[in-house]
């Protein structure tokens, strides 16, 4: 648990440093500042205490809970099940894929929506490798839950309706997760790079909060 916190807290450390302060509303940094924000902004911005996001920071015995961890992000962040159903999203991710909040709630699993949402296929520049770039780690994670995982619903419609998802299921390739630079074709944004991060929550061991934050210059 003291390495988990003390993840978080290099990964809040790290992400605090290469935010422009323009991009969550604050002026630009003036001549005698340095870049990124400052521990009192994001804590301000994020609705908790200074003192408690320094101890988040510092890396201390804490237990940030869902909630605190989504105002953290401040973009686009989701998080997901086990066997990959989308459980929750903040309003940045639902702009950023507006179908997350209208898809059936029984489709609403990252694979699913992947490898058959055509607006998925046009927002990812990258589509085919990112697609089996997913199904790679989601085996990994599977680990010994994989053979119960090959007869969810899910995986059994997606081999019988994507003919792409089968033949990557056959490859059976493996790959664990790594953060990452992203690119998405926003159709009304444009082109938008960030970076893809990944965050285990103390307070629920069985989801991962994945966030996406602006990748630099």
């Amino acid at each position: 648990m003291a390495d988990r916190h003390r993840e978080l807290g290099s990964f809040l450390r790290a992400r605090r440093a290469r935010l422009d302060p323009t991009a969550v509303g604050l002026p630009p940094a003036g001549p005698r500042r340095r870049g990124g924000l400052r521990r009192e902004e994001v804590a301000t911005l994020s609705g908790v205490s200074a003192t408690w996001y320094t101890w988040l920071e510092q890396g201390r015995d804490i237990q940030p809970s869902r909630q605190v961890l989504d105002a953290l992000a401040g973009f686009p962040a989701y998080a997901i099940a086990p066997d990959w159903t989308i459980t929750g999203w903040n309003a940045a991710y639902a702009a950023l894929y507006p179908n997350v909040a209208t898809v059936d709630p029984g489709e609403r699993n990252l694979l699913w929506l992947v490898f058959t949402d055509p607006y998925v296929r046009d927002l990812l520049p990258d589509w085919e490798t990112t697609s089996r770039r997913f199904l790679a780690e989601f085996r990994a994670e599977a680990g010994p839950r994989l053979g119960d995982l090959a007869r969810s619903p899910i995986v059994q419609r997606l081999l019988a309706t994507s003919e792409v998802f089968h033949a990557a299921w056959q490859d059976h390739h493996i790959e664990g997760f790594a953060s990452r630079e992203r690119l998405f074709r926003h159709p009304a944004a444009g082109v938008l790079r960030y970076e893809h991060h990944r965050l285990a929550l103390a307070d629920q061991p069985d989801l991962h909060v994945v966030i996406y934050t602006p990748a630099g210059p």
